[in-house]
């Protein structure tokens, strides 16, 4: 779908979109992006000003039964294994995470999966002091500790929980899930509790190191 919007400065408008609610199991993703229509004193025509993606209709197949599912644990003294049908997870106690995804005899893991609290530096937070200031979440980042502290067999798979202690941020409490589903998704999710007087943190999320063999990589962020 294509329109043309002439709008004057902090002026507001409404567009009607169709959107086709697919029958077919999967996520659907709506994308509007504007671009400008002529060249302007501060960018040239095709400058892309505005973009965002939602999710726009969800059907899920239904993965919950009344049975127990059918992964495989295998529980041992340093790593924590979670085997299915063409998959295989391996969760470890002593680098806190996961070391190994194998999908279709294919390693897809090159490092272990680690939480980041940082960022490079832009102009702006070099001014600013940020470096200095929040120095203590790269500390963090490099250095933290995490913990496995259990695992669940559930109806929708296999969770795994972690907890952090991060150096110079003691009182700051962070807790990472992931579940493992049958079909080989794993679904990561993490809280951080913040404490008084920590500093503003530049980053959370997590680092993936994956094998330079990979053509194509899809990641799916949901708030």
């Amino acid at each position: 779908m294509n329109s043309k919007i002439d709008l004057e400065p902090m002026a507001e408008t409404s567009i009607k979109m169709t959107f086709t609610n697919y029958n077919e199991v999967g996520e659907y993703i709506l994308t509007v992006s504007f671009f400008l229509d002529n060249n302007a004193e501060w960018a040239e025509e095709g400058h892309d000003v505005a973009f965002e993606q939602a999710i726009k209709c969800k059907k899920e197949k239904n993965e919950i039964s009344p049975v127990v599912n059918k992964l495989k644990v295998i529980d041992g003294y340093i790593h924590l294994g979670v085997h299915g049908d063409n998959f295989r997870v391996l969760f470890s106690r002593v680098k806190g995470g996961i070391v190994s995804y194998i999908y279709n005899g294919k390693e897809y893991i090159l490092e272990p999966i680690k939480i980041n609290f940082w960022r490079a530096p832009i102009d702006n937070d070099i001014a600013n002091g940020m470096p200095f200031k929040s120095g203590a979440w790269k500390l963090a980042s490099l250095y933290g500790r995490a913990k496995m502290e259990h695992f669940k067999e559930k109806l929708e798979g296999v969770e795994v929980i972690y907890t952090y202690i991060l150096p110079a941020l003691e009182n700051v409490k962070i807790e990472v899930k992931y579940l493992v589903k049958e079909t080989g998704i794993i679904e990561i999710s993490g809280e951080l509790e913040g404490a008084k007087g920590v500093p503003n943190i530049p980053e959370f999320g997590m680092i993936f190191v994956l094998k330079n063999t990979l053509k194509n990589l899809v990641i799916l962020l949901v708030d």
